[in-house]
Formats: C-alpha cells, sequence, structure tokens
C-alpha cells in the first residue's frame, strides 16, 4: 500500500500536472485495500463504497482499547487514550447500520463498554468511547482476546475482525497463565489464541501506540 505522503504526491501530480492515473483492484482492494477517506479515494472517478449496500456482506468489528496507565503518555501531539479512542470512533463511523460493534476496555480486566450489536445511537456509543481514560495496570493480551473469541465466534456476520490498540512500551500477559495473570486457559501465547481466531474466520489488527523501539513492538 501506499503511505500517506505518497498519497498525497499523486493527488498533486494529477491535480497540478494533469499526470495520468490509474487504479486497478480486486475484492481486497478499493474499500477493502484502506483506502477509504484518502487522498486516492478522491482522485477516482466512482465512488469508493458501493452504493447497494443491502448487498454487503455484515460486518462484527469488536474494538479492544489499552486502558492501562501508561496509555496517558504523549504521542503524536496527544495521548495515547485519546488517539486509541479516536481510532475507535472512527472505526465505528465507517460500519454500515445492520454491521455489528463492541469494544473492550482493558487492563487487568476487560470492561464491555459498548456490547457487541447493532448500533442504533452512535453518538451515545462515541460518547461512551470518549469517555474511556487511562488509568489501570498493563493490559492483559491473552484475557482480553480470550473474552473476544466467543463473541466474535457466535456472532451473526460473515466478516469477523478485531482491533487491539496497544501501547507498545506496556503490553502484558502475551502467554495464557503469566504470573498476576487471571486467565484460565489451557495455555499457549496470544499469537496461539490469534490463530485459533483465523481458523473460525476471525481476524485480528494490531495498532501499537508508540514507537520502534519500545519493549512491546514486536
Amino acid at each position: 500500500g501506499f503511505s500517506e505522503g505518497q498519497m498525497k504526491t499523486l493527488e498533486t501530480w494529477v491535480k497540478n500536472f494533469g499526470g495520468a492515473f490509474l487504479m486497478l483492484g480486486g475484492e481486497e482492494s478499493f474499500g477493502a485495500g484502506g483506502y477509504f477517506r484518502t487522498s486516492i479515494a478522491g482522485l477516482l472517478p466512482v465512488r469508493i463504497q458501493r452504493e447497494e449496500r443491502e448487498e454487503t456482506p455484515v460486518v462484527a468489528l469488536l474494538v479492544i482499547l489499552d486502558r492501562s496507565g501508561s496509555m496517558s503518555a504523549p504521542a503524536g501531539g496527544q495521548t495515547k487514550i485519546a488517539l486509541a479512542n479516536e481510532g475507535a470512533a472512527l472505526a465505528l463511523d465507517v460500519l454500515q447500520p445492520k454491521d455489528l460493534f463492541g469494544l473492550f476496555a482493558v487492563d487487568t480486566r476487560v470492561q464491555e463498554v459498548v456490547p457487541l450489536d447493532r448500533i442504533s445511537d452512535r453518538q451515545s456509543a462515541s460518547r461512551r468511547i470518549a469517555g474511556i481514560t487511562a488509568g489501570g495496570g498493563g493490559i492483559y493480551i491473552y484475557t482480553s482476546l480470550a473474552e473476544a473469541f466467543p463473541r466474535l465466534r457466535d456472532a451473526q456476520a460473515k466478516i469477523k475482525h478485531v482491533i487491539l490498540f496497544s501501547d507498545a512500551a506496556d503490553a502484558e500477559e502475551k502467554d495464557s497463565g503469566e504470573p498476576g495473570s487471571t486467565s484460565v486457559g489451557k495455555g499457549g501465547s496470544a499469537f496461539d489464541l490469534a490463530a485459533a481466531m483465523l481458523a473460525s474466520r476471525i481476524t485480528v489488527s494490531v495498532v501499537a501506540l508508540g514507537t520502534e523501539q519500545d519493549k512491546d513492538t514486536a
């Protein structure tokens, strides 16, 4: 994919210098490829979102949001928690009315801020997301994924996805049963759990807030 800077350069090439631009893609491109509301989308002579919305598959999106104390650290001109809250609200904003959305706020336990369901009142859900503050212990990765797995497995949707917003400097319990963990899983790592979720057609994306040098970036 293109970086934001590359997309801006293409936009300038087309709009200011009369350059030609052709975009080809399949099912995993265009909106699905992450080009919705980008400079590239503005160049196209077609709408990047299909108008026949009743034909698009139902999406179930569950956001796991790190609310540990370290999320109050600055990043990108804001606090990490503010960036994560904004990202979660933007994710909700692009869903269709028939899609399912839910949000967990996690430190050493899981708090269900928005239950996974169709969202009839988006403003209320956005306010609940904006009200999440940092202040707990380190985020428990395995516990949060273990909670998310059955919710999405049982959800009536064709596309099932988890977005995990985590502090790159403070991600705990990467393995089930680590000291201090409340997990009662059968062992294994968060990677094992993510692989099991993938086998059930549930995908997981991680947004790490921090720098390349942070201890938990990898």
